[in-house]
């Protein structure tokens, strides 16, 4: 639920800092889109703080996922992503366990890019084990013994 209207500088100042979130980790909009849960369309009008450019209509109010989305892709606190979009912060639980959506997307590309290697699946699996130990943690995002 909105916490007051926002008015287009607000959208248009949100629209900024999300881009600015993005482009900070170096994310193309598809990839940040595709970790967020949303279309490469929305979070465009979203980064352009509007859906039309004339006459200017405001973003729909974004959905509880979205809001979800942008916190764990971007690594801001959902309290954060809620004041920006002038929202009370959703009743949700967040899985502080869970991998977050860029390291999935990461480990998506890894997977591809060692497919392109023609690797066998035991040198894949070594691939894998390498990486697991020098984060800590394995695929599931659970503590591994070195």
């Amino acid at each position: 639920m909105l916490t007051r209207a926002r008015t287009r500088e607000e959208w248009t100042d949100l629209g900024k800092w999300l881009r600015g979130l993005r482009e900070s980790l170096g994310l193309p909009r598809t990839r940040a889109a595709e970790a967020i849960g949303c279309s490469i369309a929305t979070l465009s009008n979203l980064e352009r703080g509007q859906l039309n450019k004339d006459p200017w209509t405001p973003p729909a109010e974004p959905r509880d996922r979205l809001l979800v989305g942008i916190a764990e892709t971007y690594g801001v606190a959902l309290e954060e992503v809620c004041t920006h979009f002038g929202r009370e912060v959703p009743d949700v639980e967040l899985d502080s366990g869970r991998l977050s959506r860029l390291t999935r997307l990461a480990e998506q590309e890894i997977d591809r890019g060692l497919d392109m290697l023609g690797l066998s699946q035991d040198d894949k699996d070594r691939v894998w084990r390498s990486i697991e130990e020098a984060r800590g943690v394995d695929r599931q995002g659970k503590g591994i013994r070195t």
